[in-house]
């Protein structure tokens, strides 16, 4: 598998692109180093330079390197900016989408991973047992999607496209809603853009400013607003997962496809071999093998092929020159190898979950912390105290937002494992 990473020498898609080499997958970035940064991405990564919505640089790029899976992770995402550049914005996030998914069509590539962002939701109603919230309060994937600025939307519109491309071409494609990323795996891919919570508070005790905290009234245990953090590393981890799902419904369904061919070749393989002496009963034999027990599926396969040799004349005719009995003998043996590994593959894969076209999945802890207690968090991991200014509330912002993140963890297998202190450690 070569997936091609948009983004990958972002903060984020450069986490991913270590991670998946890490699981032995093959990757290609495609990034203009706008915001991204070259020195980011491991030693022997190809790096096509260029702006996803450039036609020509896409299309060399998914037929030269052999692309079987895309990862979008390029796109703006300054919630302010989209609001002074709307049209910018759309532009940007969505004909570079357009032309990623044209081409991605056009090449015969089905499967994809999308960046989305937990802002297609806007400001929904937290309230218990609304529609997508949970007894918790927490938001599910059912919850109404009302983005309430220009990003948000260019997010939503993206899972759109998206799902709409996947089910006209019987794609297999994920998108996931990321909650509030901070944090980092290594020093050298810490996020510089003051875009969130905690590099906006760094930067500002970087040039002696008391970070902004606004609003400390909020119906909240302390007052400040309450969001789902989630280091980047597990956010990273969630995208390998999510590749792993795409992968599978992918080959269940050629191993699917397949099926009809080999059992119709199984059947032209038992009718040879019933017709020699002893056929009858080593097709018999062959058939006692459990074909769910996937711990012995390659034996499976050779106790076949064995039974197969047991045909009296078989072995002595496939050894020698060609005719009915030696034809039939090759015939058996190469299918019931063949059976075997396709029933091992099929069997490893038919219990694990799978995707039809695409959904979209919520990537957060499912635990709030208040912005006084990042705050606090932050102090511990500098080692000092610091003083904070507050400020009126923006408009816009709800108390809480918190991810149910039941989903990713009953598809994707994958839960977060990092705490907050994991976070404002790494960022400081």
């Amino acid at each position: 598998m070569t997936w091609l990473i948009t983004g990958g020498a972002g903060y984020i898609g450069a986490h991913v692109v270590r991670d998946m080499l890490a699981s032995d997958r093959h990757v290609v970035v495609l990034d203009d180093l706008s915001t991204g940064r070259a020195d980011r991405l491991p030693a022997g990564v190809p790096l096509v330079k260029a702006d996803v919505s450039n036609r020509r640089a896409v299309r060399r790029a998914l037929a030269e390197h052999e692309i079987t899976g895309v990862m979008h992770f390029a796109a703006r995402k300054q919630v302010g900016e989209s609001v002074d550049r709307p049209l910018y914005y759309w532009s940007q996030n969505i004909g570079g989408l357009q032309v990623l998914l044209e081409e991605m069509a056009d090449a015969g590539i089905n499967q994809m991973v999308f960046s989305s962002s937990a802002a297609v939701y806007g400001q929904p109603d937290l309230t218990p047992g609304a529609t997508g919230i949970s007894s918790s309060g927490r938001i599910t994937e059912n919850a109404p999607c009302a983005p309430i600025n220009p990003y948000g939307a260019t997010k939503l519109s993206g899972e759109w496209m998206v799902a709409s491309t996947a089910r006209a071409n019987a794609w297999h494609a994920i998108s996931l809603r990321y909650f509030n990323v901070a944090g980092a795996a290594t020093p050298e891919l810490g996020d510089p853009a003051a875009l969130n919570l905690i590099p906006m508070m760094l930067e500002a005790l970087q040039h002696d400013r008391r970070p902004k905290v606004f609003g400390d009234d909020y119906p909240t245990p302390d007052g400040s607003c309450v969001r789902d953090y989630i280091h980047v590393a597990d956010l990273s981890a969630a995208h390998v997962a999510a590749a792993r799902l795409v992968e599978i419904s992918h080959q269940a369904e050629l191993l699917r496809a397949a099926g009809d061919r080999v059992q119709d070749a199984a059947l032209r393989a038992e009718s040879a071999a019933a017709r020699l002496p002893g056929g009858s009963a080593a097709v018999e034999a062959a058939a006692t093998v459990p074909a769910r027990a996937i711990e012995r599926m390659p034996a499976a396969a050779r106790a076949v092929e064995l039974a197969a040799q047991r045909i009296p004349g078989a072995i002595r005719a496939t050894s020698g020159p060609g005719g009915r009995r030696g034809q039939a003998g090759d015939l058996v043996a190469e299918v019931a190898a063949q059976l075997g590994s396709m029933v091992a593959r099929v069997a490893g894969v038919e219990d694990a979950p799978r995707l039809d076209h695409h959904v979209a999945v919520n990537i957060g802890t499912g635990r709030g912390y208040s912005v006084f207690e990042v705050v606090e968090s932050l102090r511990r991991s500098m080692g000092r105290e610091f003083a904070v200014d507050i400020e009126d509330r923006r408009p816009g912002d709800p108390p809480a937002l918190i991810a149910d993140p039941a989903l990713a963890h009953a598809l994707l297998g994958w839960r977060a494992r990092r705490t907050l202190a994991d976070m404002t450690d790494s960022a400081w």
